[in-house]
């Protein structure tokens, strides 16, 4: 029985045409390369944003925090988590700007050359995002790396990028530096568990004109994508502060207490969270 032809969308019978390639989640099933995973070579305690501590253990599977996390299938009911070797305090965003930055990466080879749409990082309940992070991006097999985007309350001071540089169409293959709203409250226990999104197009000036633009298409081009995490996010409480309150005509002020959120004051169990937290990635 002579077997059906296959019909390749890219193609008129011998001649090249336009054609879209399924839109595809390059991660899902893929092999994440870790620097970094909690409880590697010894058991080791962690500590969470709500101040609970716990033990890293490869040898058991509920206790331990593998890259492979990172592609599995994401489950809202039992999420799964990779996580680093716990970081000293020394290297948090107290204010110790000029302590040696981490350099904890996650590495994704793809294998052939994609265009990505987006980078997305779920980062784990009750963890402490980074502060400040980098995407970087290889178009040879990571032979070579190129920056893709950044992310940091101090953007000038880390990466010498000025935050939220405008891109226009001279500077279409730069990346920027943006603080990504670290004091935001997303629905997912405010400042914890949230994502991180970053679209490879978006402000890009020729990505209504893509098809015509070769400069975004060598940009969204890539075999490989790295993560870099440099600092993890201080942990903020709420102090109270003095404020001023004027009644109506009659001149008269008035004290109130005004609860305003500070970096300057730092509770018991943020404090020693700091001292032993991770970085915490759900998915990748």
């Amino acid at each position: 029985m002579p077997q059906p032809l296959t019909i390749d969308p890219c193609y008129d019978e011998d001649r090249p045409r336009r054609c879209m390639p399924d839109f595809v989640n390059i991660a899902f099933g893929s092999n994440i390369e870790a620097s970094s995973t909690c409880g590697t070579n010894s058991n080791e305690t962690y500590c969470d944003a709500d101040g609970k501590c716990h033990t890293c253990d490869i040898n058991d599977p509920s206790k331990s925090f593998p890259a492979t996390a990172l592609s599995d299938i994401h489950n809202l009911q039992n999420v799964t988590c990779w996580r680093s070797e716990p970081r000293s305090i020394a290297n948090t965003n107290f204010g110790h700007t000029d302590s040696t930055p981490d350099n904890v990466t996650l590495t994704l080879s793809f294998g052939k050359k994609f265009e990505l749409t987006y980078v997305s990082l779920l980062f784990c309940p009750n963890a402490f995002k980074p502060d400040s992070m980098a995407i970087y991006k290889s178009a040879d097999y990571g032979k070579s790396w190129q920056p893709f985007q950044f992310y940091s309350s101090q953007c000038r001071k880390l990466y010498g990028r000025e935050p939220k540089q405008q891109i226009t169409k001279f500077n279409e293959q730069e990346p920027r530096c943006l603080d990504h709203n670290r004091f935001a409250n997303d629905g997912m226990s405010g400042i914890q568990g949230s994502r991180i999104a970053f679209s490879t197009l978006d402000g890009r000036p020729s990505a209504a004109d893509f098809d015509s633009s070769p400069i975004l298409q060598d940009w969204i081009t890539a075999t490989d994508i790295r993560v870099t995490f440099h600092r993890l996010q201080s942990p903020l409480v709420t102090q109270p502060k003095k404020g001023k309150m004027k009644s109506g005509g009659r001149k008269r002020e008035r004290i109130y207490d005004e609860l305003k959120e500070t970096s300057s004051t730092l509770s018991p169990n943020s404090l020693l969270a700091a001292g032993t937290s991770t970085y915490a990635l759900s998915d990748f």
